[in-house]
């Protein structure tokens, strides 16, 4: 028999007991010092005699070869186990089998078990991986361990061992007066059962209480044990006094109680108007149901101090509380605190306080969060790792440059644009779009970025007018003020290098213009997901007459290693085609519309044309029945011109057109100078 300490202490000394293999049940001067510290007295009903562990596992087909049952001591006075009976209970309640120790029921002879004491009783010793147990159940009439050890005594029923784990199983420890399969409730000293098969849930039962209120939810499926955590607590409520752990025999109980868990933290509104209180959110779960409370501790950025509140429960495990209103642009800090009834906690952020979760109060012009205290283009923003909300025009259509972010602009003033990163396939909006939005603000590849919050999105008006910033040279572009904006630069414009002619430079990524020796790099096409770009091949000595785009990072190459900002064209308006060199003088005196090559064409056609004079042009696409489905240029000639454009057999939404006859058709704003049309045939 061996008595195995706890670490949790259940009585204010914890001992040690054993019955040697050689028979001695006790040493005469451990007996004595047993009896002085502690009145001897049997086992009586309503003694804290608790079962602190039993083996638990329901899906063992055939049983484990080794299952066990400990018995702890929580009072403060010895108790003898003489005569007491261990019940292994079948389905009905009655006994499966019954375990008599030695002696006789409610004498206090030869069994002491002291306060603090946890005796561990071995279901079938034989190959037990556990030394020195000594103290076996009944396991038929070959005793394989030493025969000098005392086993129990089967006293009743067909079982020839204890299974503990059967369809609806339990142990009783009782007192054993009464003979017989029925054990009486007031004979039980204490008890716990699996009420159905698999153990979906567990009971305790006592002599007072013979059905639990309120059972611990079973585990299915699962080698455990059931844990009285801690050992000396016994409520006669199972939710409220075990656990289901790995098995620890002859071994302290893990009582690691699952703790609570804080999730779904959220404020509403996303964008809150100064003076207005926010509704702080959470769900927050116990595995033992036993939330006792969440507190929110706030303060604006830089107070000393935190102010607190409690969160109170709504439905279910959502708990809420309204923060008190701020003043515009107060960045607040928060975290939240949820303690259940066992004093653990769960904390929000894990790392609270030394990290707090933010929100921040009014809209933010786009121009101050772009803003930094450097000057060159990858300078962070002085909101990095904070949550703003911003408002802007989306300035390019749909998936243009991504699926994962698009572009917003507040003006043509300094600093006015700025990047929305999104989900793949998340929200995406459409030129002209005027959107409030919120996120958290953050840095990359030299581009500071609004990482939106899915949830934090609002459309204000559709078909807004889109306006570039007009620059004064293209060296403007890798400004850090331009930084996520729609910019122009117009004048004469050399192209300095094709595509990929730049030494270390990614295939197809951009090439290099220059005016008066200040050079940028323009972003080539090929990697836009929506299939719609601008179709010029740049040469070198080009001169263009304009280049419009978003301004965005650039990748270092070899022949440049610092990171810079380059201009991004949206589609063919964007990078106007060099002037034919022909002389103003030797071109036609009246619009021309000139044959598109190839025709028939697959997928792509040029369309040439010449401007007489100084006149607004719009080239567009219709479809045999009439319908405009692509405009492919609207812009202002200045003098006379040879120009083309080139269609790809898409339409204004980027979709590809099926095979049919389509018709060029060209207008000027020249008084007296008729729209041109010619015929063009798409072969899929």
């Amino acid at each position: 028999m061996v008595f195995a300490t706890c670490a949790t202490a259940l009585g204010s000394v914890t001992r040690r007991f054993d019955v040697t293999p050689r028979g001695i049940p006790v040493a005469a001067v451990a007996l004595v010092a047993l009896l002085v510290a502690f009145p001897a007295i049997a086992l009586q009903v309503s003694d804290r005699v608790t079962l602190c562990e039993v083996q638990y596992d329901p899906p063992e087909t055939p049983e484990t070869s080794f299952e066990f049952i400990e018995i702890a001591n929580a009072g403060t006075t010895t108790v003898f186990l003489d005569g007491a009976v261990i019940t292994d209970e079948g389905n009905d309640g009655s006994a499966e089998a019954a375990f008599q120790f030695p002696g006789i029921p409610l004498t206090g002879t030869t069994l002491p078990l002291a306060p603090g004491d946890i005796l561990l009783l071995v279901a079938d010793a034989v190959g037990c991986p556990y030394a020195g147990v000594d103290f076996e159940f009944y396991a038929g009439t070959n005793d394989s361990d030493d025969p000098a050890v005392p086993n129990l005594v089967k006293t009743s029923g067909l079982a020839a061992d204890l299974y503990l784990a059967n369809s609806g199983d339990g142990i009783t420890l009782s007192v054993g007066v009464t003979s017989g399969n029925i054990i009486p409730c007031n004979e039980i000293v204490d008890g716990v059962s699996w009420e159905t098969g698999g153990a979906p849930d567990v009971t305790a039962t006592s002599s007072t209480v013979c059905a639990d209120s309120a059972p611990h939810p079973g585990i299915d499926n699962t080698v455990m044990s059931l844990q009285r955590c801690p050992e000396s607590v016994d409520t006669d409520v199972s939710s409220a006094d075990f656990i289901a752990a790995p098995r620890t025999p002859g071994a302290p109980n893990v009582c690691t109680f699952p703790g609570p868990v804080i999730e779904s933290v959220d404020t509403s509104p996303c964008v809150t108007a100064p003076g207005q209180p926010v509704l702080l959110s959470c769900v927050a779960t116990d595995a033992d149901g036993d939330i006792a409370s969440v507190r929110v501790f706030f303060r604006p950025a830089g107070s000393a101090a935190f102010d607190s509140l409690t969160l109170a429960p709504v439905v279910s495990d959502l708990y809420q509380v309204m923060l008190p209103g701020q003043t515009d642009q107060t960045l607040v800090e928060y975290f939240l605190r949820v303690r259940d009834a066992m004093g653990q906690t769960a904390i929000f952020p894990a790392n609270a306080p030394a990290t707090r979760a933010l929100y921040r109060v009014g809209v933010t012009p786009i121009s101050t969060v772009q803003s930094s205290i450097a000057a060159d283009s990858c300078a962070s923003s002085t909101f990095a790792g904070t949550p703003v909300s911003v408002v802007g025009i989306v300035t390019h259509h749909t998936n243009e440059f991504s699926v994962s972010y698009f572009y917003l602009q507040n003006g043509i003033g300094a600093f006015a644009g700025i990047r929305i990163v999104v989900s793949d396939g998340g929200f995406m909006p459409e030129i002209g779009d005027s959107l409030l939005v919120s996120g958290i603000v953050e840095e990359s590849l030299c581009q500071t970025q609004i990482v939106l919050d899915a949830d934090c999105v609002q459309l204000l008006a559709i078909d807004r007018r889109v306006r570039a910033r007009v620059l004064g040279s293209t060296g403007a572009i890798a400004q850090e003020e331009n930084e996520g904006m729609l910019v122009q630069v117009a004048g004469s414009i050399e192209v300095l290098t094709a595509f990929d002619s730049i030494p270390g430079m990614p295939a197809g990524r951009e090439f290099q213009v220059g005016d008066g020796g200040n050079p940028a790099w323009v972003g080539d096409d090929t990697f836009t997901p929506d299939g719609i770009g601008y179709g010029y091949t740049p040469v070198p000595r080009d001169p263009l007459q304009s280049l419009t785009g978003i301004v965005a990072a650039r990748w270092p190459s070899a022949l440049d290693p610092v990171t810079r900002l380059r201009l991004e064209p949206r589609r063919d308006p964007d990078v106007v085609v060099p002037v034919a060199s022909d002389a103003p003088s030797a071109l036609p005196r009246h619009l021309v519309l000139e044959p598109n090559l190839p025709n028939p064409f697959n997928p792509s056609t040029a369309i040439g044309f010449v401007v007489p004079g100084a006149c607004r042009v719009m080239l567009a696409v219709h479809d045999a029945r009439g319908r405009r489905v692509r405009t492919l240029l609207a812009r202002d000639y200045a003098a006379p011109a040879r120009d083309r454009v080139v269609w790809d057999g898409r339409d204004d939404a980027g979709h590809a057109l099926p095979s049919g006859v389509y018709w060029a058709r060209l207008h000027s704003s020249l008084a007296g100078t008729p729209a041109l049309a010619r015929k063009m045939l798409l072969a899929r």
